[in-house]
């Protein structure tokens, strides 16, 4: 959030409803960030991996699941729905 950066996000091949995509937790499953020129094969071997979207310049975190969007949102709105509870208490 702090680089204004966003991201394009796919769900499609992930099995049942996106939100659970998004949000459900799986034993052993974890989100990576890496350097597009990082190799998945040579870190990971023979391990699955799949790959749900990449970083973006356009300040918006889009998400889409098969070629249809279904949530998009600016980076500046969402880090000022973050902060707006710690401003209420803060005060």
């Amino acid at each position: 959030m702090g680089g204004g950066l966003g991201a394009k996000i796919d769900l499609s091949g992930f099995p049942g409803r996106g939100d659970g995509a998004l949000f459900s937790e799986a034993v052993g499953a974890i989100l990576l960030e890496m350097e597009p020129s990082a190799d998945p094969f040579e870190l990971f071997g023979g391990l699955p991996w799949k790959e749900v979207g990449r970083v973006t310049d356009s300040g918006c975190i889009e998400v889409a699941d098969g070629g249809r969007e279904v949530w998009s949102s600016s980076v500046d709105e969402l880090v000022k729905i973050w902060e707006k509870p710690f401003a209420e208490v803060v005060r």
